[in-house]
């Protein structure tokens, strides 16, 4: 299968290795994961990979691994990164670390909506479907913290 990650779309290496990486389940922080100076370990019970794999490290007492209750294995790479990046670029921008919390639900959902109809009317001036991905996320965020 044809690696379709974020490299593919112009967004950089990092995100291509990272992608074949998470295919291969032969993520390596040293070569291109989190930072370029970290932990190399690739083991398979090392806690890098077996976190990124959704399991939990062994109990030194047992040896036996606990479930987790979540597959992030299963979320589209691709999506969490365009998301990711969309984080940055409010960053480089100055918006404050979690400004957006100030917001309200329905401010994203308008936001949201704004960025699925400009995908939808073709306006390629930005990555509208990553823009409302984060914005549906926040919206999401947001109820849990307000209830509203």
């Amino acid at each position: 299968m044809a690696d379709r990650s974020i490299h593919d779309r112009g967004k950089g290496k990092f995100a291509s290795r990272v992608s074949a990486q998470a295919e291969t389940g032969s993520f390596d922080a040293g070569k291109g994961g989190h930072s370029e100076g970290g932990c190399s370990e690739t083991s398979p019970t090392s806690p890098l990979r077996i976190g990124f794999l959704g399991l939990s490290p062994k109990d030194p007492h047992d040896g036996i691994q606990t479930k987790v209750g979540y597959r992030f294995d299963l979320l589209p790479q691709g999506a969490l990164f365009a998301a990711a990046g969309v984080m940055h670029e409010g960053a480089e921008k100055g918006y404050a670390e979690g400004g957006w919390r100030e917001l309200s639900t329905q401010s994203h959902l308008n936001h949201a909506m704004g960025h699925i109809v400009g995908h939808l009317n073709g306006d390629r001036q930005e990555d509208h479907l990553s823009h409302a991905i984060v914005r549906l996320m926040m919206a999401w965020e947001t109820r849990l913290e307000t209830g509203i």
